[in-house]
């Protein structure tokens, strides 16, 4: 329960000294290489109906790291609060980056069959902004889409079960909401993720 929220949390203290008294040799490529701790690992998750703590960042974003061309497959980038999400989504790999990098990323969703013109609107001001930053954005519409994920040319696939649509519902109206700014303070569905190691 409470402890989902902290695995973004090293817990191997001790085992971190342990590695830098080992062998002492100045060229030992193990000094460039992150702790097995930090590195992102396959498996699966489940976060629970009402959990608070969970961010992208803390959720994924040690897989995105390093890449450099990211496929989005989510048949809900449609209504205003899944763009949000999904320009949350470009905001992490944004603040992950460096300044100078590029990262081209292709999102693949549904037509929204009530107001088509609004969402390609709304997919254009986010490509816009995004763009001063090095995220270089296409979009393509299938609706027959069901499957939904995330994958990086760095090899790792991450399964979706809800998508990008995470969040539970709050008041994006009332600037003062932390929710607005946090992803942490914010109420979850439920939902599982999996992470799988795909051959590049």
């Amino acid at each position: 329960g409470d402890q989902e929220g902290q695995s973004g949390e090293s817990g191997n203290g001790p085992n971190e000294e342990a590695s830098e008294q080992g062998d002492s040799s100045a060229e030992s490529p193990q000094q460039h290489e992150k702790p097995a701790s930090d590195r992102p690992k396959e498996g699966h998750r489940e976060v629970q109906e009402n959990q608070k703590g969970i961010t992208f960042a803390n959720l994924f974003g040690q897989h995105l790291m390093g890449a450099t061309e990211v496929t989005v497959q989510d048949p809900y980038i449609r209504m205003f609060h899944q763009l949000r999400n999904f320009s949350e989504f470009l905001e992490l790999l944004i603040g992950q980056k460096k300044a100078e990098d590029e990262i081209s990323v292709r999102l693949r969703t549904g037509k929204d069959e009530i107001a088509p013109e609004r969402q390609e609107e709304n997919l254009t001001k986010v490509a816009d902004y995004v763009r001063g930053h090095g995220i270089h954005l296409e979009w393509e519409f299938d609706d027959l889409l069901h499957d939904r994920s995330i994958e990086t040319d760095t090899g790792w696939k991450i399964i979706l079960g809800r998508g990008l649509d995470i969040f539970q519902r709050y008041d994006s109206r009332d600037a003062f909401n932390p929710a607005n700014r946090m992803q942490e303070t914010r109420g979850c569905k439920g939902f599982g993720i999996t992470f799988v190691r795909q051959e590049v």
